[in-house]
């Protein structure tokens, strides 16, 4: 199932909640998707990784931009990884899981081409971004063509015995900073990242535009990644 379909019957879901006012304590709508494989040690996220606030109206993203100036991006499709470096060394790689606790991949991701192993700063911080494949990737690797490639990303990275030859194919874009260091802006952040050595998940600074203009300037047919969205953040 694809995300936008898994989406359009949490949406469903969420109207009868509403309207009926029956809401179970196990029910998707109230918690982030995602669990942690048998086998992986489990790690406890510095802050929760939660999921984006999600609208198809228009009038919402007006009304949340406003007169502010947003940084629009791709929401991309894929496997979320939280990247821990100390000392100047990534020392933890981790997923999403249930958005508390993750799967320590370190192993796996220590062969994703585009991963920094060695930083410049010696400081701790953590680097949250999406591990993904691209279209023309997943067709070169995978047999079954009706295999997404966010399936293909995550199994080759919540594996105990990575797969070096699959996760050659994979990148990780990064879209958040944590540590230390006060940014004056989402812009500056990812900027800074950039200069560490990180790929950082495309994106363009909008101000006076329209929220139709923007959208109309992403078209995910000619993106070569997996896509399921924007992602709307002030400056």
């Amino acid at each position: 199932m694809s995300d936008r379909d898994y989406d359009a019957l949490v949406e469903e879901l969420q109207s009868l909640e509403k309207a009926t006012g029956i809401v179970f304590s196990h029910s998707p709508s109230r918690k982030v998707s995602g669990s942690v494989k048998e086998g992986f040690t489990k790690v406890e996220h510095s802050k929760p990784m939660l999921s984006a606030k999600k609208t198809k109206n228009l009038d919402d993203i007006a009304s949340f931009k406003g007169n502010k100036n947003l940084v629009t991006s791709w929401k991309m499709d894929g496997l979320s990884i939280i990247l821990r470096y100390s000392g100047g060394r990534l020392v933890k790689a981790i997923t999403r899981g249930d958005g508390m606790v993750g799967e320590d991949v370190t192993k796996s991701m220590r062969y994703c081409p585009n991963v920094p192993q060695k930083v410049s700063t010696i400081e701790s911080f953590e680097v949250r971004g999406e591990c993904v494949i691209s279209w023309s990737d997943a067709k070169l690797i995978s047999k079954d063509d009706s295999a997404h490639p966010r399936n293909i990303a995550s199994g080759a990275v919540r594996t105990l015995f990575p797969d070096k030859e699959r996760i050659s194919h994979l990148r990780f874009f990064a879209f958040e900073y944590i540590g230390q260091k006060d940014f004056s802006s989402k812009i500056v952040s990812l900027s800074y990242l950039e200069e560490a050595g990180f790929e950082v998940v495309p994106h363009t600074l909008y101000s006076t535009e329209s929220i139709d203009d923007i959208i109309n300037k992403f078209d995910p047919n000619e993106f070569p990644y997996p896509v399921d969205g924007l992602i709307f953040e002030y400056e």
